[in-house]
C-alpha cells in the first residue's frame, strides 16, 4: 500500500454563519475515502461524517456532488 496524496482534495466552503469541509484522502489501509465536517462559526454546534468510496473517481464524483449542493445553499468556496 502506498499514499497517493498528490491526489488528495481539500475544499473549504463558508456562509455568513456556517462553515463546511469536504476531503478526499485516503484512511489507514489506503481505502479512498470522503470525510466532511461541518458547523457554526458562532457556536461550538458541528458534526462530521465519513464515506467510504470504491475508487478515487468515486470519492471526486461525491465531493463534486457536494460542491453543487454547498453552493446552492448560498455557501462561497473559500479554500482548496
Amino acid at each position: 500500500m502506498q499514499y497517493q496524496k498528490e491526489k488528495w482534495v481539500f475544499n473549504l466552503w463558508k456562509s455568513d454563519t456556517r462553515l463546511y469541509v469536504g476531503e478526499v484522502k485516503q484512511d489507514l489501509f489506503g481505502q479512498w475515502i470522503l470525510h466532511l465536517t461541518w458547523g457554526g462559526l458562532h457556536n461550538r454546534l458541528g458534526n462530521s461524517k465519513t464515506v467510504m468510496a470504491e475508487t478515487y473517481e468515486d470519492a471526486t464524483t461525491l465531493m463534486e456532488k457536494v460542491a453543487k449542493r454547498r453552493i446552492a445553499h448560498g455557501y462561497r468556496l473559500v479554500g482548496y
